[in-house]
């Protein structure tokens, strides 16, 4: 497993765009070590939606993200699913209408004051209509 996020911390230095971590992470993890790695999410009666910041200082959650959507295509999910990529917000930024003008940028989460805001602005209705529809 440490294979796999060296190889995703790595990366991720460069760039926070989801689809440029499959390449370079599976020329560098072998597909065995992946599927033990990765979480069974095919297995999920329900769409999955996926919400990473690209800075995220917690976990490498683009690069894990991303694996997740590959590891969901590659097994025929029936469901809904996406993922939902904010470059320049950090680890938390899920909570709709907070006041993140005050929050302060710090190494242990990432992202900015305002990064942050407008991730969670924009990923709310988004987790609002999955719900919504999964739930149906």
């Amino acid at each position: 497993m440490r294979a796999t996020f060296d190889a995703i911390e790595n990366h991720g230095r460069h760039d926070c765009h989801a689809a440029s971590f499959l390449n370079a992470i599976r020329s560098r993890v072998p597909e065995r070590v992946l599927e033990r790695t990765l979480v069974p999410v095919e297995e999920i009666d329900g769409p999955v939606l996926l919400l990473a910041g690209g800075d995220d200082q917690q976990w490498p959650s683009s690069a894990v993200a991303a694996l997740t959507v590959d590891r969901l295509r590659r097994r025929g999910h029936p469901h809904p699913f996406g993922l939902r990529t904010y470059c320049n917000s950090g680890h938390i930024f899920g909570v709709p209408y907070a006041d993140y003008t005050g929050v302060p940028t710090n190494d242990v989460n990432g992202g900015t004051p305002k990064a942050n805001a407008r991730a969670a602005a924009d990923s709310w209705p988004i987790v609002l209509d999955y719900l919504e529809n999964g739930l149906r």
